[in-house]
């Protein structure tokens, strides 16, 4: 079939296909060779992204229509490459279907597109402020061709990810020791706590006062401290959401005899 007739045959397709909606059986990516999505989620919970990857693999391909869906309030599409194989007008980056938006394709190659060849890369932001929660991106294989073989046809992909801040766990402090920059606290990560503040007091009847409020860190050096005195220490974690500050409840409490030698730690 002529090259130039074909890229408007699958094109004009395509448009038809995707803007019907059609339904396509949903698999593993492992059971849709010889397409393959990679993709990894990355960052804090409050600062993720999203890297995929489309690739062919093990076979060659001369057309093919696909399209990559998400949840637009979840992720928004940061960057996008496309392998050398497509044109400008091969591509529709404002693709919706539904409440769904994402990234379409509909491209014929003068050349069969040869094996281990990634022909899309895309980046997205994570939404900040999210809830943890589990979003799908869905790579929809209308038709993938080589000439007349028909190598995959109606066919989704879905990749998970769960992403946002989950609930923030009690801190449990691992330990208190003295150091050259005096005493150091040291408790377990929560990456889903924006801070914690540390509580210390003086003696066993002593009361408690805040000397730190650090961020996402789970480490604090309190160089304030004298002689020969023994300090206890104990740390809660918080969370922002909105206007609300979240709290845990109080670690576990450990403490140490500071001595300094010459007056020094």
């Amino acid at each position: 079939m002529n090259k130039l007739f074909k890229r408007a045959a699958v094109a004009a397709l395509t448009a038809i296909v995707l803007f019907a909606g059609m339904p396509a059986k949903s698999v593993k990516a492992a059971e849709a060779a010889p397409v393959r999505t990679v993709a990894e989620l990355s960052g804090l919970p409050d600062n993720q992204k999203i890297v995929y990857k489309l690739k062919i693999e093990k076979t060659k391909a001369t057309d093919g229509q696909i399209a990559v869906l998400y949840d637009p309030e979840v992720l928004s599409l940061a960057k996008s490459s496309v392998n050398g194989i497509f044109r400008e007008s091969d591509v529709n980056k404002n693709y919706t279907d539904g409440d769904e938006t994402g990234l379409s394709i509909a491209f014929v190659g003068d050349n069969a597109v040869k094996a281990d060849r990634t022909l899309l890369t895309l980046t997205f932001n994570v939404a900040k402020g999210l809830v943890a929660q589990d979003t799908v991106i869905k790579t929809k294989v209308i038709t993938l061709n080589n000439e007349d073989e028909v190598l995959l046809e109606d066919v989704t992909i879905e990749d998970t990810f769960n992403v946002g801040k989950g609930n923030i766990i009690d801190p449990k402090l691992e330990y208190v020791s003295q150091t050259i920059l005096g005493a150091k606290v040291f408790w377990t990560r929560d990456d889903n706590a924006d801070g914690f503040l540390i509580y210390r007091r003086t003696g066993k009847n002593g009361e408690f006062v805040q000397v730190g409020d650090v961020g996402n860190r789970r480490s604090f050096y309190d160089s304030k401290v004298a002689n020969r005195t023994t300090y206890y220490y104990k740390v809660v974690a918080y969370q922002k959401n909105g206007d609300e500050i979240i709290y845990s409840k109080e670690s576990n409490i450990k403490f140490v005899t500071i001595v300094k030698l010459f007056g020094i730690f």
